[in-house]
């Protein structure tokens, strides 16, 4: 599994940083966690890359005895995430990411985290049982 993160944290540009830390023994998980982590880091790494306005992104995995950590930080321009979590606006139902990450977190007996404000960069945390 590892390994399939660093391919996803490969920088697809010269001008992008992506350091990767790992806590602790990682579990193995089953296939339906294996993909939801390559597909919520693939889509974190991707709105980051589109949204925050910097270059360096830190991914950090961290093994616990019943499940696994994923979080992707940068310290780019932040935002309200409320409005992307919530279904009325219009500007909200144009943008499934973060509801679609939430809901694949649950869906598999996990969490789904999000801190950022304007001004003060994003970290996205998801935990998944293993």
């Amino acid at each position: 599994m590892l390994l399939q993160v660093e391919d996803q944290v490969e920088p697809q540009s010269a001008d992008l940083e992506v350091h990767l830390e790992v806590e602790g023994n990682l579990p193995t998980p089953p296939l339906p966690v294996k993909i939801a982590l390559y597909r919520l880091l693939q889509e974190t790494l991707n709105n980051a890359a589109r949204y925050a306005g910097v270059a360096h992104y830190t991914v950090r995995l961290r093994g616990e005895p019943h499940g696994l950590w994923l979080e992707v930080r940068d310290e780019g321009h932040g935002f309200d995430p409320e409005p992307y979590l919530q279904n009325p606006s219009p500007e909200a139902m144009r943008h499934f990411g973060l509801r679609g990450m939430r809901d694949r977190a649950e869906l598999l007996g996990g969490r789904f985290e999000i801190e950022s404000a304007p001004g003060r960069g994003t970290s996205i945390r998801v935990w998944l049982p293993c």
